[in-house]
């Protein structure tokens, strides 16, 4: 192996790192939106009790987003199955992608707290759809001429990756649209993401 292919694979290498800890980043920071109660006061049994319903919105949309996040981190981990290497433009649309990753706990706060807002539903969508639309483009890229990914892979299985890859960034385009349409539908249209095969 020379200098140049053992380099590339050594970046290959810390950029699964980078993007695994981002991930796990990503996942722990969201259950900070959690409610706390005053530990100052004594609360009785019935003050708890609502106190752990008025819960139950941000633990749904906590359950959602982490499920989200999960789907991403495993469709990443499969894509770095077929990489046998990168190169400058490779790393930088997987940082791009991982620098929306990072921003996801953010745009679910705002959810928690404005979750029929049509412009906070797109905020959250447009976040998504760049996630996954900077993870399509890092795939199209690297499998362009297999120049970054297994030589082995048939371009059967290589298209089959990347048809996949957009339905990330397409669920999230159609949620967008869902949103403007009718906000009480808009998280429901995340559930394509699970239907697809």
């Amino acid at each position: 192996m020379n200098q140049k292919n053992g380099d590339e694979t050594q970046s290959l290498q810390r950029l699964k790192r980078v993007s695994d800890g981002i991930f796990m980043l990503a996942m722990t920071l969201m259950v900070l939106q959690f409610d706390l109660p005053n530990v100052e006061a004594e609360m009785s049994t019935r003050e708890i009790k609502e106190f752990l319903i008025a819960q139950l919105p941000a633990l749904y949309i906590y359950l959602g987003t982490f499920i989200l996040i999960a789907f991403y981190w495993f469709s990443n981990l499969q894509q770095f199955t077929h990489y046998k290497k990168t190169d400058t433009v490779h790393l930088w649309l997987n940082l791009l992608s991982l620098m929306f990753v990072v921003l996801i706990p953010y745009t679910k706060d705002f959810i928690n707290v404005y979750s029929l807002n049509p412009y906070v539903q797109i905020f959250y969508s447009i976040n998504l759809f760049l996630v996954g639309l900077f993870s399509s483009l890092s795939w199209c890229y690297a499998s362009r001429n297999n120049s970054l990914i297994d030589p082995n892979l048939e371009k059967k299985e290589s298209v089959k990756i990347g048809i996949k890859r957009l339905i990330e960034p397409l669920v999230s385009l159609f949620s967008t649209i869902i949103s403007l349409i009718n906000p009480t539908y808009w998280k429901w249209s995340f559930s394509l993401f699970f239907l697809c095969p």
